[in-house]
């Protein structure tokens, strides 16, 4: 099952349930951030967010689930 990190900022975002589903060319995870955000929240580099899926842009954390992906929280990522 491969893992979608959860770095959705509900005071930013309006809803902590849907944002944009990327992957970070630079640190290669893939994660779900606040709708619009141009860099990324783990590493920090501008301009290295891609889609993952054309199709879903902008996703739910349900429908993730549904399509088998985990969904992580972010902090278990950074305490690693």
């Amino acid at each position: 099952m491969e893992k979608v990190i959860n770095c959705i900022d509900p005071e930013n975002n309006g809803s902590s349930e849907i944002g944009d589903f990327v992957k970070c060319v630079e640190c290669e995870k893939t994660m779900i951030t606040d709708i619009g955000l141009e860099h990324c929240p783990l590493c920090g580099e501008f301009d290295k967010l891609m889609w993952v899926n054309d199709d879903y842009r902008e996703i739910t954390i349900k429908e993730l689930i549904k399509m088998g992906y985990e969904v992580i929280p972010e902090i278990e990522i950074r305490i690693k």
